[in-house]
């Protein structure tokens, strides 16, 4: 109905004050159809409206706050068969293992991230594939290949299945 339909635009709208460097409003807007979504029932929306705050309240620093977010997003989009959320999750979550200096993780999600992306053929829009790029090389950075390929394979070897049942949980100890 209407409540979904302004819920949704809440959320893009917020994505867009987002893009514009426009925090918070960007976060009140997301925060206000997050609260329409759990309302009416929307599993989709409350997959994307967590994922879009999850990635907002990460680029603030907030990384605890940010993977509370993005578990939740991905714990839908996987319970929806979302592949792309799943995808934009698990990077999400890299992503914070990175700001908080735990590259071993950052990488096996990143690892799985990159597998699922390859074997169901989803791509990502630009912003996402350059935040994924950067987590990337902050990894790569931080070790060399001896020390980054271990946690890599592992995590490309992930198959669909832990992540459809466990989320990242199923990549990282």
């Amino acid at each position: 109905g209407m409540k979904q339909l302004y819920a949704f635009a809440s959320s893009i709208l917020g994505d867009i004050a987002h893009a514009q460097s426009d925090d918070r409003r960007a976060i009140a807007l997301v925060e206000e159809s997050l609260a329409l979504f759990r309302d009416v029932g929307d599993k989709w929306g409350l997959a994307f409206a967590l994922g879009i705050l999850g990635t907002m309240v990460l680029a603030q620093g907030d990384t605890g706050w940010a993977m509370m977010l993005l578990e939740e997003s991905l714990t839908f989009r996987r319970e929806l068969g979302d592949k792309y959320g799943m995808i934009e999750c698990l990077e999400g979550l890299a992503g914070s293992a990175v700001a908080q200096g735990q590259l071993e993780q950052a990488t096996r999600l990143l690892g799985a991230a990159a597998a699922l992306r390859q074997a169901t053929g989803v791509g990502l829009s630009p912003r996402a594939h350059a935040r994924s790029e950067r987590h990337l090389s902050v990894v790569q950075a931080g070790w060399d290949e001896a020390v980054f390929a271990p946690p890599w394979t592992t995590g490309q070897a992930t198959t669909l299945e832990p992540l459809l049942t466990c989320g990242h949980q199923g990549i990282v100890p």
